[in-house]
């Protein structure tokens, strides 16, 4: 069961805001204790009214998650993630989001950008493509900074973006970015990212989304920023990935929110999938009930207590279930 609840604030229409669309996990204020970016998407409300939707943070204090989020950018995200990009020591969070509206409502054209936290104001820095599938952060190339990865289909072909080069000056991403063809057929495109193998490199999951299940791309050392032909997960209707230590052995585990529109019976369960000391990942006999349809699901350590939580976002009701590791 669930240890606890961190509810968000609600689809809207007179608002706005429709459907939630993922969260991201980080100490964005820099006081210690993990807080929570979330987006929910906009709508068009009325003939002509265009509500973007909005980006928000909520913010965990002493006494808990305050009242009140903060809208941090107003889009229409799909897919957040956090980390320090540049280098300096704070969070920043990344954001790629989706177009909005059309005819006499307008159109607001899909973006991904970069939120680089700092002294005021922030930095945000637009990147170069639309149409994101998901993002995720983690040190690709092993060279100590985090980079940041993006899915999207080209062409009707999934592949994978890899924003791995930092300007010497600011620690700001730049450069083109490697491109990976990821060489399998799907439609959802959420990833996460982290050494599932135990070889010290970072690996990519795949959840496919529908009815088909997820894949394992390990990294190949031989090739730049490639990876070997993808290892498939069996898991049916992968709909979102996260990655982390969910035991304490110092080895990546990963968690996969099952489901979607193909699996509706199975929309409130999350699979976890343990890494072995041989680098080798096993499904846990049992699978977390989040009791609502899941959004999304991350791992970070929410409570403090130096292990590893399961969040999993949730609509009806729009809130963040934990999972505390006991």
């Amino acid at each position: 069961m669930p240890a606890g609840v961190v509810p968000l604030p609600p689809p809207s229409a007179e608002e706005g805001f429709g459907s939630p669309r993922g969260i991201s996990p980080g100490d964005h204020d820099g006081d210690g204790r993990v807080d929570l970016a979330f987006g929910l998407r906009g709508l068009v409300v009325g003939d002509s009214d265009l509500r973007p939707g909005a980006t928000f943070q909520s913010f965990q204090g002493a006494a808990g998650f305050a009242a009140g989020p903060v809208v941090i950018s107003e889009a229409s995200p799909t897919r957040l993630a956090s980390g320090d990009l540049d280098g300096d020591g704070r969070t920043d969070v990344a954001v790629a989001g989706e177009p909005v509206g059309g005819g006499e409502a307008g159109f607001l054209p899909p973006a991904f950008w970069v939120d680089y936290q700092g002294p005021e104001p922030d930095v945000r820095q637009v990147l170069g493509f639309d149409s994101v599938a998901d993002i995720a952060v983690a040190d690709a190339n092993g060279d100590g900074r985090l980079d940041l990865l993006a899915t999207r289909n080209v062409g009707g072909a999934p592949t994978l973006f890899i924003y791995r080069d930092h300007d010497p000056a600011t620690g700001r991403l730049t450069g083109t970015p490697v491109s990976v063809a990821l060489g399998v057929a799907g439609t959802g495109l959420r990833i996460a990212a982290g050494d599932v193998t135990g070889d010290g490199l970072a690996d990519v999951v795949v959840a496919l989304g529908g009815a088909a299940g997820a894949v394992l791309l390990v990294q190949d050392p031989a090739a730049d920023g490639g990876f070997a032909a993808p290892v498939a997960i069996a898991i049916e209707g992968a709909s979102s990935v996260a990655v982390g230590d969910l035991d304490g052995d110092g080895r990546l585990d990963v968690a996969v929110a099952r489901g979607g529109a193909a699996l509706p019976a199975d929309r409130r369960r999350i699979a976890i999938l343990r890494q072995d000391a041989g680098g080798r990942l096993a499904r846990v006999a049992s699978d977390l009930d989040a009791l609502a349809p899941v959004v999304a699901v991350s791992i970070a350590d929410l409570n403090g207590d130096g292990r590893a939580d399961v969040l999993v976002q949730t609509r009806s009701p729009n809130a963040v279930v934990v999972f505390e590791r006991r």
